[in-house]
C-alpha cells in the first residue's frame, strides 16, 4: 500500500471520429508527468468505461503501461452491477501485469444493502491478484458504503484503500480515524484542498488533467496562489455539466486533445457552459 502514489489522474479517453485519438492520449500523459502526477486510474467513470470496447481498454492498458513504465503507477477501474460479472472482469485482467491496484466502483443502480457490498468486495479481493481500492461515489451509484462496512472492509489484507468522492469532508476524516492502514484519496476535486488537511494528502482527480500543479503543491501544504473564489468559479464551470463533459472541453482548449468528442449517450460542452469555463481558464492563464 505504501508504494500506491497520491497524486493520481483518472484519465479522459480522447476520441477523434469515433476512435481512440492516440495522438492526444500520449500528449495528454506527458503533460501530466511532466507536472508531477504520480499515477494514473485507466478506464474509470472519466475514461468513459461503459463505452470502450474490451479490445480498446487491452490497447489503452498496453499503450499507457509502456509510456509511464518506471515512472507512475497504473490502476485500473473496474466494477459493474454484477458481482459475477465484475469477478470475470478481475480474472481476465489478472494477467495485465503492469497494474498496480484495482478500483471497484461501488456497484451502481440496484442500490444493494450493507452485507451485499459487504460480500462484494471480500469477493472481489479474493479474485483480484492485485490490491483492490474501493471507490465510494453515492452521487453515481446510488448507495454509499456505512463507515462501519469501510472498517470492516480495511481489515481484509488485500483492500488497501478507498477512494472517497461523497464529497463530506467529514466522514471521510472519520473513516480514517476508525481505520488502520489504510489510504484514504479524494475524488472530489471541490473539496480536495480541505481533504488534504484533514484527511490525508491524496487525490484521484479529474482537474489534475490541467492544473496538476494544484494539487502537487497543495499535497506538500505549499501555496498555489490562487484566491478560494477563483478556484470555487473554476470547480463550478468545469463541472457545469456531467464529467467528463467539462474536463474534455478544457482540454480541447488548452490544445491537449485534438477533439472534445465523447460517445453517446454523453454529448460535448452546451456552448454557454463553454463560454463561462474558457473565461475562467483565461483568467487563471490556463490557456496558450
Amino acid at each position: 500500500m505504501s508504494q500506491l502514489p497520491s497524486i493520481i489522474t483518472a484519465l479522459v479517453t480522447p476520441f477523434h471520429k469515433g476512435d481512440i485519438c492516440w495522438e492526444s492520449f500520449h500528449k495528454l500523459v506527458e503533460f501530466q508527468l511532466d507536472n508531477g502526477v504520480e499515477g494514473f486510474v485507466l478506464n474509470g467513470t472519466t475514461g468513459e468505461s461503459p463505452n470502450l470496447e474490451a479490445s480498446e481498454l487491452r490497447e489503452l492498458y498496453k499503450v499507457l503501461s509502456e509510456k509511464i513504465k518506471g515512472k507512475a503507477g497504473l490502476v485500473l477501474g473496474t466494477g459493474s452491477s454484477s458481482t459475477q460479472k465484475t469477478l470475470n472482469q478481475l480474472k481476465e485482467v489478472n494477467a495485465w501485469a503492469s497494474i498496480d491496484a484495482h478500483m471497484v466502483v461501488v456497484p451502481p443502480y440496484n442500490r444493494p444493502p450493507q452485507q451485499g457490498l459487504v460480500e462484494h468486495f471480500e469477493l472481489c479481493a479474493q479474485v483480484s491478484e492485485k490490491p483492490v481500492i474501493l471507490y465510494n461515489v453515492p452521487s453515481r451509484t446510488g448507495t454509499s458504503l456505512s463507515q462501519a462496512t469501510v472498517v470492516r472492509l480495511s481489515k481484509n489484507s488485500n483492500i488497501v484503500g478507498i477512494k472517497e468522492a461523497s464529497g463530506d469532508v467529514s466522514q471521510g476524516a472519520s473513516w480514517k480515524k476508525s481505520t488502520e492502514n489504510f489510504k484514504f484519496w479524494t475524488g472530489d476535486d471541490g473539496t480536495a484542498f480541505e481533504f488534504f488537511s484533514k484527511v490525508e494528502p491524496s487525490v484521484i482527480s479529474v482537474a489534475t488533467h490541467i492544473v496538476p500543479g494544484w494539487f502537487v503543491k497543495a499535497a506538500k501544504n505549499e501555496s498555489i496562489n490562487v484566491s478560494i473564489e477563483d478556484q470555487g468559479f473554476f470547480w463550478k464551470a468545469l463541472y457545469a455539466e456531467s464529467n467528463p463533459i467539462g474536463i474534455k472541453a478544457a482540454l480541447k482548449m488548452m490544445g491537449l486533445i485534438r477533439s472534445d468528442e465523447l460517445r453517446l449517450p454523453m454529448v460535448s460542452m452546451s456552448e454557454e457552459a463553454k463560454a463561462k469555463l474558457e473565461t475562467i481558464l483565461n483568467q487563471l492563464g490556463v490557456l496558450p
